[in-house]
């Protein structure tokens, strides 16, 4: 029943946090990036409508790229990066304000959610 969900990854029990924190709960992680991104454009003045769809369209087509190419995530950002450009001076702000960081603080978290609530299951 998984392999129809994606790909199926054989792992050692010492790794299934890792990849709940990536992973599993990694769809609301899209899903939240997609919200921010319409909420932004609505406050540059987007209506709601459009907002929401350039923001789906956008994150689907790069699941795409991700999904159809064999290539590194950081080589293609690099690929649709502009020296000095529009996504460039984003991409900026983003790391200035952490978002790695917060990132891996965040599927740290999720791990640790995990381990904690397998812990209480065991019980």
């Amino acid at each position: 029943m998984l392999r129809h969900s994606g790909t199926v990854l054989e792992v050692s029990e010492d790794q299934i946090g890792a990849i709940t924190g990536v992973s599993g709960s990694g769809p609301a992680y899209a899903f939240f990036f997609a919200e921010a991104l319409q909420q932004a454009g609505q406050a540059l003045g987007l209506d709601e409508q459009t907002a929401r769809l350039v923001a789906k369209e956008t994150l689907a087509g790069a699941g795409e790229l991700l999904h159809a190419d064999d290539a590194d995530p950081a080589a293609l950002r690099e690929a649709v990066t502009s020296p000095g450009g529009t996504t460039e001076q984003a991409l900026k702000v983003f790391a200035e304000g952490g978002l790695v960081e917060l990132t891996e603080k965040a599927v740290r978290a999720s791990a640790e959610k995990g381990a904690a609530m397998e812990e209480q299951f065991r019980r």
